[in-house]
């Protein structure tokens, strides 16, 4: 209602303030779920020569509350060696037209971008605030950032849609560029053409986006399937490197020239590999000798200056330092294989548990932010994440696992599938023992394994020294209140974590009369209930990502009755199949005083028709409602 009455605001404005940004024109339906409206947003980019491309970033927004003003009162702009940030400036207007303030050159800050403690990087960003305490809701902001590139070889893509909450009147995208300077295009969802013209020697591309609702939700949306356009160059130019993207090995070609010759170890650490793998003749388990090796006397620490970004340190620099980046402790560990006679390559890939890009066997770019090493054989191929000094051998994880990565041969470079995980790797095995007492309390003491991806969830915690912590994430795990620990553990075993707790439940459950009532189950609920619309609305896909929904959970639960009682109704057997996955739960009475809670959770992670969506909804709501299900005792005595 409120975004109602704001849109009757819009509409009332200044006649000249109306026609700039057409507001009065604005369409009901996007006002439904935004907190905020991109009038205008364009785009425009110029590659002047080999190595320099302008940029302008033009858009105008009508906040219509405090969440879409969180959402877009500061705008940044990073920068390098190779990049320069021209201008950076804001204005807001009111409703009826009237300039509320305009940025300062001395409004821009200027910061250095460490997003790791472990560090070092020329990448700086200019951020420029509104002051909120001047602005009075609703209201239009405009911001403008032009840019210089004075490298060809990272072309940014064009992705309109890309905050929740948020809808979108007009979007557009242009690219020109002389005739003889070639470039690439890939269009996603968008439902016209490209209007393309020729002047002047010049050759221009433009796409547009109108009218496109605000998204409420994006958990369920598959990479990629929201309206975007992908470029890249043909010829690209960076320092004084240059060459062309025209196929995959281009890509691969360029990495293997930048590190050629940086493999070399001294001869003090080819002595050590030795020792290290002794006689040992199998392959693979050289390599894990290696590996080990490695992860036991380097730690990961980033170094990006100017190539940095591409360009590793020499392999004897990290033998003598001990530390390198991605690309440095990946170069590292291949030398160390090569040495001990492995077989080894590296691999790009743009790593990230939430990653939304998917490279193309027919759009060859560089869209990548990692290296890892793959190791093929006869009987597997083997990945290694060189940056962890926990990571057991093998093991990628989400942060790189279930994606393409490019693999660098010395014949050509093609894209490859990394290691996935079936929810029968990613469990979760929990046991529970359950010593109910007269009075409705219990001693409670359970154990539980983490295994595969399912791990991540605690990694964290099971290296950390701080108890505290630890015994809070414990108590959120336990769906008791009042409870108080005896013993609690969290530890990393051979082939994942443990989890290990004892405790006093004060109160079980509740009685009425004769008769308690209380939960076999007491472990919190499976998924959170999906609220309000969901982003799978804006696609013809629902996508459950397999690095977050596929898994197995396991769980047995004892009960022993307190003397005098009895079961008088126990929970319903609850059995349920869904295109994605199934869940059970068995719950039998064993005498003499003893109950069996049996459950069982699978789900399989992957594209499914859009109508499923539906099914997914209902099947969360079912397995939590059957886990909250009641044993009813009956005293007898």
């Amino acid at each position: 209602m409120r975004n109602l009455i704001i849109l009757v605001l819009l509409a009332g404005i200044l006649e000249t303030q109306a026609q700039k940004y057409n507001l009065a024109a604005i369409p009901p339906e996007l006002f439904k779920g935004a907190n905020a409206i991109i009038l205008k947003d364009q785009t425009e980019i110029t590659v002047e020569k080999a190595n320099k491309v302008q940029s302008r970033k033009f858009r105008v927004i009508a906040i219509l509350n405090r969440q879409g003003e969180a959402a877009f009162d500061t705008w940044y702009a990073s920068y390098d060696a190779f990049k320069k940030i021209r201008k950076i400036e804001a204005a807001a207007y009111n409703l009826q037209g009237g300039l509320l303030l305009k940025s300062k050159n001395s409004d821009v800050r200027d910061v250095a971008v460490n997003p790791l403690d472990n560090s070092v990087t020329d990448i700086r960003v200019k951020m420029l605030s509104i002051d909120r305490k001047l602005l009075t809701l609703p209201y239009i902001l405009e911001f403008t950032v032009e840019e210089e590139s004075r490298e060809t070889f990272f072309y940014e893509d064009w992705i309109p849609v890309n905050a929740l909450h948020t809808a979108i009147v007009e979007s557009t995208c242009q690219i020109k560029s002389p005739v003889g300077i070639d470039y690439r295009a890939r269009a996603l969802h968008l439902d016209r053409p490209p209007v393309k013209t020729e002047q002047d020697g010049w050759k221009t591309e433009t796409w547009q986006l109108n009218n496109f609702p605000a998204l409420t939700s994006d958990q369920y949306l598959p990479p990629q399937s929201l309206p975007q356009v992908h470029l890249a160059p043909v010829q690209f130019q960076i320092d004084k490197y240059s060459g062309k993207v025209s196929s995959w090995s281009d890509i691969g070609n360029f990495y293997l020239q930048l590190n050629s010759g940086r493999d070399v170890l001294p001869q003090e650490m080819k002595d050590k590999v030795k020792a290290v793998v002794g006689k040992e003749t199998d392959t693979l388990r050289r390599a894990q000798k290696v590996y080990e090796f490695m992860q036991g006397h380097t730690r990961y620490f980033n170094i990006s200056f100017r190539l940095g970004g591409w360009q590793s340190l020499p392999a004897a620099a990290v033998a003598e330092k001990g530390y390198g980046d991605c690309k440095a402790l990946t170069n590292y560990t291949l030398a160390l294989l090569k040495e001990a006679g492995v077989k080894a390559y590296p691999a790009l890939v743009n790593a990230g548990a939430e990653n939304q890009y998917r490279e193309s066997e027919d759009f060859p770019k560089n869209a990548f932010n990692h290296i890892i090493a793959c190791i093929p054989t006869a009987r597997d191929t083997v990945w290694l994440e060189c940056t962890s000094q926990t990571n057991p051998f093998g093991y990628l994880g989400s942060f790189t696992g279930n994606r393409k990565a490019l693999l660098i041969t010395e014949d050509a470079a093609r894209l490859v599938n990394t290691r996935s995980y079936a929810p029968e790797e990613n469990t979760l095995s929990t046991s529970i023992s359950i010593n109910l007492q007269k009075d409705g309390s219990a001693e409670v003491a359970y154990n539980s394994t983490y295994e595969g991806l399912r791990q991540e969830e605690v990694s964290t915690l099971a290296r950390t020294k701080d108890k505290e912590l630890q015994k809070r994430w414990l108590t959120d795990r336990v769906g008791l209140s009042d409870i108080r620990w005896q013993d609690f553990r969290i530890e990393i075993l051979k082939n994942g974590i443990g989890e290990s707790g004892s405790l006093l439940g004060p109160a079980m459950g509740t009685f009425s009369g004769e008769r308690f009532f209380f939960r076999p189950y007491v472990l919190t609920h499976f998924l959170d209930e999906v609220k309000g619309d969901s982003a799978a609305g804006h696609t013809q896909e629902f996508y459950l990502n397999p690095n977050a929904y596929s898994f197995m959970d396991t769980d047995t639960v004892k009960v022993t009755l307190p003397e005098g009682f009895v079961a008088e109704s126990l929970p319903k057997d609850v059995h349920l199949e869904v295109p994605f996955g199934f869940y059970t739960s068995t719950t039998t009475a064993i005498e003499p005083g003893q109950l069996h809670y049996v459950r069982k959770v699978v789900v399989r992670g992957g594209h499914y028709p859009q109508e499923v969506y539906a099914q997914w909804v209902d099947f969360i709501k079912t397995v939590n409602r059957a886990d909250r299900q009641r044993t009813v005792l009956r005293k007898t005595q």
